[in-house]
């Protein structure tokens, strides 16, 4: 009958866990700096 049911989370399941957090940053800064690396390389 138009009800909306929201799925509810415990705040420790929205959280991601530390080691995901690092892996994203680390896989971030690998892409960045490829990319600067990349540009450097068309310059010449």
């Amino acid at each position: 009958r138009g009800e909306v049911h929201l799925p509810v989370f415990d705040g420790a399941a929205a959280v991601p866990e530390p080691l995901t957090i690092l892996g994203a940053g680390a896989a971030i800064g690998f892409g960045s700096a490829f990319k600067r690396k990349l540009a450097q390389a068309k310059k010449k």
